[in-house]
């Protein structure tokens, strides 16, 4: 293992290529401004931290790293990745999180067979995804919040393992139809500014445990949501929302609800109707009192 600190390492010497046999590399915070092109004869390396290095681009070498496993990426200058990327097969987390300059991802970056983890939280610059992106039958969490996205391939609904997806502070105007697709999906986290209204498709998320949906335009929610029958938590929060649907109500396996914001004038009775329910939070509704049914919600916790 090899840990370089502080701000006075400015240059990587090319016999680091000389350590085959390292397996941890952390350069991370240091003043490096580029890696030589012998990092790639690290053939045993198991995890690289290059967060927060100014570095402007990844040298091609990069995709030799075949035992790379994790790569930590956070607040990394660079504005692409090369096309030897995807040669990472065993690479299994990437952290790219506040990677402001990042603005695309090569077309290669689907051949990562074995990635299950991808952070790309805070990267504004990034409004895209390579169609490939699909390709990443392995992936099972997916962190989107904050990036610049505006739109999602229709390839998305082949990440058949997706279980966690956070959508929320995006661009996106719209979700793909395909997403209906992605049966595993157990936390979904959703903020789409102008929408009115959000596809019935939810409804087959059946295994989905956790929604939160974050909508300042939306005015109904699908019927469709009764169906979570695995749902466990609920959050909505939307300033155009007068009412919630009484298929709601079906969602027996729910122990917290949180309404936020919402144009709600009463709450709906039907609440009273949720036998699991643990935890329920009114936070800056339009109510002018609270209903004398609440007093017999003695499950409350």
């Amino acid at each position: 293992r090899l840990k370089l600190v502080g701000r006075g390492f400015k240059h990587l010497p090319v016999e680091i290529g000389l350590l085959t046999w390292l397996r941890i590399l952390d350069l991370g915070a240091t003043a490096l401004r580029a890696l030589p092109e012998s990092i790639g004869e690290l053939r045993e390396l198991r995890t690289l931290d290059l967060s927060w290095l100014e570095i402007p681009a990844l040298p091609e070498s990069i995709g030799h790293l075949r035992q790379l496993q994790t790569l930590e990426l956070m607040g990394i200058h660079l504005r692409t990745l090369p096309e030897s990327f995807g040669q990472l097969q065993s690479l299994q987390t990437l952290t790219f999180s506040n990677a402001y300059s990042l603005i695309a991802l090569p077309e290669s970056f689907g051949q990562l067979k074995s990635l299950h983890t991808l952070d790309l939280n805070t990267s504004y610059a990034l409004k895209t995804l390579p169609e490939s992106f699909g390709q990443l039958r392995s992936l099972r969490m997916l962190d989107l919040e904050h990036s610049g996205l505006d739109m999602l391939p229709e390839s998305f609904g082949q990440l058949e393992r997706l279980d966690e997806l956070y959508l929320y502070g995006t661009s996106l105007k719209a979700l793909p139809e395909s997403l209906s697709q992605l049966a595993s999906l157990d936390r979904l986290s959703v903020d789409l500014h102008d929408i009115k209204a959000l596809p019935e498709s939810l409804g087959q998320f059946t295994r989905l445990k956790h929604l939160s949906v974050s909508c300042l335009a939306l005015e109904t929610l699908p019927e469709s949501l009764g169906q979570l029958t695995n749902l466990e938590s609920l959050s909505v929060s939307s300033e155009a929302l007068e009412a919630l649907p009484e298929s709601l109500s079906q969602l027996a396996s729910l122990t917290s609800l949180h309404l936020y914001n919402l144009a709600l004038t009463e709450l709906p009775r039907w609440i009273m109707r949720l036998p699991q329910l643990r935890e329920l939070t009114l936070y800056d509704l339009q109510l002018s009192t609270l209903p004398d049914w609440l007093s017999d919600l003695t499950q409350l916790e």
